[in-house]
């Protein structure tokens, strides 16, 4: 299955809105929770450090493989269409972006207060 990251940038739009409007019912929700607050530090330290806009070129094969990673364990590959496996993929690319993205700014400010 081939990742189709590159060709569609409105996926990641849509995923950002998507993503912002439920991560700030959750903020909302439990304002105090430390995760939530975790979180929510990070997301402001990827915005203002500049990672925020970062994909590494790896980010498509790995998407590909994780996505059907998921289909596997879940059980669901058998269930889709080779259309819905590829949508899935797709779907899962920019959400693994934004992860990774938090990741590596949490472990540049960690290796750098280490320091």
């Amino acid at each position: 299955m081939e990742s189709t990251l590159a060709k569609s940038p409105a996926t990641f739009e849509r995923f950002e809105m998507v993503y912002r409007q439920l991560f700030d019912g959750v903020k909302r929700a439990s304002p105090l929770d430390a995760e939530v607050s975790a979180l929510a530090f990070i997301e402001e330290a990827c915005e203002n450090s500049g990672t925020a806009d970062h994909m590494p070129e790896w980010l498509g094969p790995f998407a590909g493989i994780v996505g059907r990673a998921v289909m596997m364990e879940s059980g669901i590959a058998q269930e889709l269409s080779e259309e819905r496996k590829a949508r899935l993929a797709a779907a899962i690319g920019p959400a693994l972006a934004h992860a990774i993205r938090l990741g590596y700014t949490e472990g540049y400010f960690e290796a750098k207060s280490d320091g």
